[in-house]
Formats: C-alpha cells, sequence, structure tokens
C-alpha cells in the first residue's frame, strides 16, 4: 500500500496536493486530521506510569565515579 503524509499549517481554506507518481489516476482516500489531536492523545498516554514503575527502578543505576577536573577553560580571543 502507497501512502503519501503531509504536514501541512493552514492559513486559508484551501490545500493543494501534489499526488506522486505511483499514485496518479487512482481512486485515492483523503482524510484531514489535526496534528494538535494526534500529539494530545500521545502526551497523555506517556503520563500513565505503571503503579510499580518506580519501585522497579529506584537505584538501578550504579554509583557513578567521581570525575576529576579538567581545568579552568581557555581563554579565547573575543570574535567580531
Amino acid at each position: 500500500m502507497n501512502a503519501l503524509r503531509k504536514i501541512h499549517k493552514t492559513n486559508s481554506d484551501t490545500v493543494i496536493i501534489k499526488i506522486p507518481e505511483a499514485l496518479r489516476y487512482q481512486t485515492l482516500e483523503i482524510i484531514v486530521l489535526s496534528v494538535y489531536d494526534e500529539l494530545t492523545e500521545i502526551t497523555s498516554n506517556q503520563a500513565h506510569w505503571p503503579a510499580d514503575f518506580f519501585d522497579k527502578f529506584v537505584g538501578c543505576l550504579p554509583d557513578f565515579p567521581e570525575i576529576e577536573s579538567e581545568g579552568d577553560y581557555e581563554n579565547r580571543e573575543v570574535l567580531l
């Protein structure tokens, strides 16, 4: 199945779609969806953590060693 997806910010009541050669001269289904609705759905689904998620993963990262200082930054000429 060939598909064409375009995200277009509208500034009028008309959208012009250039049909790729592989889809020309066929019966096409055109669906217009708001990107905002899709992003809201993704965000709301990601906001729900399983009840024991944090209990399983708290403390799972090892203690990282202290990193020695590499000194001060070098002074460079100011670019104009």
